[in-house]
């Protein structure tokens, strides 16, 4: 067995062909690549006449389908015997040099190609004889046409397999494209890695900013912390319920409460008044400076057995008339007193009213069990005078001594010192007291040696002075009410000594007392002069804007007795405090 050289460079196996008995202008398909054929498939037929090679257009992709080729012809037939080709044993008609040649020196009869001069992939071979069959050759192939199906694989997996300088071509596209990949990631981790910084540090800045403004934010609530503050407004007050804080009331400006002690945080908002059970907002107060100074007195007033319910909205007062609280819930208190238009009660430790048209209703109520008195006994002193210093030798004279002594004996007895408005109020049933006692004095001669030992004791006393005789010395703990300007004269008037409130003018009267009552703070108290009194004067004291009038009389006051008509003990010399407690029931 010989092998063909007559396929180094174009082999192509061409097969048996049977005689085509289609129509000669029968078209074939464009070559692919062609299957694996067995060895019977031999050429039996004239060599394949290379039209490119005669038309010397010979191109790259030519040289590629001719490495496909050979590369088939070497997997299909690795040795072709002489006779299984049945082929005239003589030399290849196209030797491996004249690819080269020009067309003119090619060994390939012109006649035996019909190949069209201008559309070239539309060349045919067409064979003229009837014996022979017509066959329609792809100028890229070169093939018979028995071997169209091969063909067509053929053609498919060179247009699969790009030729060397597009692999190198590609292969440096993918290169540049991983460069510029890798280049991008690196460009990408950079800026990533600096948009991080930047954030990181933008982060840390916000923490510290943050961490500054919540220390600044507790340090403005903590300014405005005390465990006394003062409403620097009127401001809302809330309650709260199921952590929503919901508007309770109002605290009126310049009003201070108590505050409870926490730890306030960047989240703190209100103040907790545990008295009251209620929150204000911390800037709408604070810290007190001025001393609070709240009177506990009504604390030894025994309540009554009975409270007020308040409507749904109210006012709260102080004892001086400035409102208090605004409170949006309706409340219930034990009264403490009771006035015509008013009710008294305690609230946050202090004394504080509510106004009747704010009260619902009244109801009976286990208050307290401590039974009040019906009577108190006013005490009459004069002049009180240091033996040392002066004599005084009148009945009505008592020393210093003396003096201190029933003062003390009243502390000592828990025996409650009674201001005038405080036996005002229990001369109109408005308050109920424990024993108690009211001190006075008329006239005003030697003042200072009584002002001096009450104010020493802390003692509650009153002075009736004669404003045209003597002025009031300041004092924290004696007032000063009215004995008549210029009315206490013997023998003004037939009666008795003669004071003039029984019979003088009316004129005169009203100028006499108006004047009194302006250089004592318009008092509506007064003492007879001597004790003495008709119906003219009582009449003329209500008529000047008097509203209780003091005599004599050696007996306890009641409520019942005329308030024009207060009877009071006249305390001698000689009294002592053995005397002093048989006036006390």
């Amino acid at each position: 067995m010989m092998k063909d050289d007559s396929f180094n460079k174009y082999d192509v196996v061409v097969p048996n062909v049977r005689k085509n008995t289609r129509n000669r202008n029968t078209t074939y398909n464009k070559v692919s690549k062609p299957k694996k054929s067995s060895k019977t498939n031999i050429l039996e037929e004239e060599d394949v006449v290379f039209s490119r090679a005669k038309k010397n257009t010979y191109r790259p992709k030519d040289r590629k389908l001719e490495n496909l080729i050979e590369e088939i012809n070497r997997n299909n037939y690795n040795v072709i015997e002489e006779e299984t080709l049945d082929l005239p044993k003589k030399e290849p008609i196209i030797e491996e040099e004249t690819l080269d040649l020009p067309r003119k020196e090619l060994n390939i009869e012109e006649d035996t190609l019909d190949i069209p001069s201008k559309e070239e992939d539309e060349e045919v071979l067409d064979i003229h004889n009837d014996n022979q069959r017509k066959v329609f050759v792809n100028p890229e192939t070169m093939v018979l046409p028995n071997y169209n199906n091969e063909l067509k694989e053929l053609e498919k997996k060179i247009e699969s397999q790009p030729i060397a300088h597009k692999v190198v071509k590609k292969k440096k596209y993918r290169i540049r494209k991983r460069a510029v990949v890798l280049l991008l990631f690196i460009l990408l981790l950079i800026v990533g890695g600096i948009v991080a910084l930047v954030l990181h540090n933008k982060h840390l800045k916000e923490l510290e900013e943050e961490r500054i403004r919540k220390e600044n934010y507790i340090k403005e609530v903590n300014s405005h912390y005390s465990n006394l503050v003062r409403a620097n407004k009127d401001t809302t007050l809330y309650k709260k319920v199921n952590n929503n804080y919901q508007v309770s009331g109002m605290l009126y400006k310049d009003n201070v409460i108590n505050i409870k002690k926490e730890d306030y945080n960047e989240n703190t908002k209100y103040f907790y008044s545990e008295d009251m059970d209620l929150y204000v907002s911390y800037a709408d107060v604070d810290p007190n400076k001025e001393e609070v100074i709240k009177n506990d007195r009504y604390k030894k007033y025994i309540p009554f057995n009975e409270n007020i319910v308040t409507k749904d909205e109210y006012i709260m007062y102080h004892q001086d008339g400035n409102k208090y609280y605004k409170l949006s819930e309706s409340k219930e208190y034990p009264i403490i007193i009771k006035m015509s238009d008013k009710y008294y009660f305690e609230f946050q430790n202090e004394l504080v009213y509510v106004m009747k048209d704010d009260v619902k209703e009244t109801k009976k109520a286990d208050n307290t069990k401590l039974k009040p008195v019906t009577e108190v006994p006013v005490l009459n002193y004069h002049h009180i005078y240091d033996p040392k210093e002066k004599t005084c030798n009148q009945s009505i004279c008592m020393t210093t001594t003396r003096y201190r002594e029933h003062i003390k004996w009243f502390k000592d007895n828990n025996i409650l010192d009674l201001t005038m408005k405080e036996f005002d109020m229990f001369m109109n049933n408005q308050i109920r007291l424990p024993k108690s006692v009211l001190v006075t004095h008329d006239d005003g001669w030697m003042r200072q040696n009584a002002i001096k030992i009450i104010d020493e004791e802390k003692f509650h006393a009153t002075y009736f002075l004669v404003t045209s005789w003597y002025l009031p010395i300041e004092s924290e703990y004696m007032e000063y009410h009215s004995h008549s300007h210029n009315m206490h004269n013997q023998g003004e008037c037939k009666t008795g000594q003669g004071g003039g409130i029984q019979c003088l003018s009316e004129k005169k009267i009203q100028d006499d007392l108006k004047k009194s009552r302006e250089i004592l703070n318009n008092t509506t108290y007064f003492c007879y002069p001597f004790y003495e009194y008709n119906d003219y004067s009582i009449t003329q004291l209500k008529k000047a804007g008097f509203t209780m009038a003091f005599i004599g009389g050696q007996r306890a006051a009641k409520p019942s007795d005329n308030h024009f008509k207060i009877p009071r003990y006249v305390i001698y010399s000689w009294t002592t405090t053995s005397t002093l407690k048989t006036y006390f029931k």
